[in-house]
């Protein structure tokens, strides 16, 4: 979760000597580390960075929400009108705090080493070691091999279980191989007894995902599999109506 800024914060970053000018280098930088990391990233993050940027450069969203049958742009306009009363300073802040949470060689190429320093907006998130982490963070590294050898070890009557479950996020395992693009993956979850057509939070399927962020192999594999390409998420949609791929819309014609 994004923590956003305080006016608070920003008065103590003033008091640190930290300028405007400094915020926008340390932005622009950032900026630019993040089409690095762009096939990385999943479709949440994504939108965090969009309504940041949109906040920072252009300020409060201007413009109307997009139509109901294209669900990229009007998630992409809900996530810039939600921070509709945040300072643009404040939002290049968030911005970077973001981008070093995400990846922490971006704070060791920054040529302002000054801003890393100093700011208490610092991240310290530890890389996980491989004994710490649990089925998920396996399935949203791609690591497979790990991924069967966990599902192996599970009694078969807690499988169904765990793995047609939604965490915090209101995804399941099978979403986030989805929304990453780990097709080898879905793969192995499917043959492990996962429902493919799981709906999330907001009735949302694998396929769904796969189709948003326009990963055809996954879509391959799902179909494969039995996905159902008629199923409506909370707003009507199916999941040809979350891309703008025209190859995309083909696969998934009924």
């Amino acid at each position: 979760m994004t923590t956003r800024v305080s006016m608070e914060n920003l008065d103590d970053l003033a008091e640190l000597g930290i300028e405007e000018d400094e915020v926008t280098l340390q932005f622009d930088n950032a900026a630019d580390h993040v089409k690095k990391l762009v096939s990385t990233l999943d479709n949440k993050t994504l939108l965090d960075l969009y309504g940041f940027y949109k906040q920072a450069t252009e300020g409060p969203c201007n413009i109307p929400r997009p139509s109901w049958y294209n669900m990229k742009a009007r998630s992409k306009w809900d996530a810039w009108n939600k921070l509709c009363e945040m300072l643009p300073h404040e939002a290049k802040v968030n911005y970077v705090n973001l981008v070093k949470s995400l990846d922490n060689d971006f704070m060791h190429s920054s040529s302002k080493e000054r801003w890393v320093s100093v700011s208490i907006f610092q991240q310290n998130e530890e890389i996980l070691k491989d004994s710490e982490k649990t089925l998920v963070d396996y399935v949203k590294d791609g690591n497979k091999n790990a991924v069967g050898s966990v599902l192996e070890t599970i009694h078969v009557d807690d499988r169904a279980d765990l793995l047609n479950e939604l965490d915090d996020d209101g995804m399941s395992l099978i979403h986030w191989a989805a929304d990453r693009g780990h097709h080898e993956i879905i793969q192995i979850l499917i043959s492990y007894g996962t429902d493919v057509n799981l709906g999330d939070g907001e009735m949302q399927t694998p396929l769904h995902y796969a189709a948003a962020c326009g990963h055809k192999e996954c879509i391959d594999v799902l179909l494969e599999n039995g996905a159902d390409i008629n199923i409506r998420d909370d707003s009507g949609l199916t999941p040809k109506d979350a891309t703008t791929d025209g190859e995309i819309e083909k696969m998934l014609r009924a």
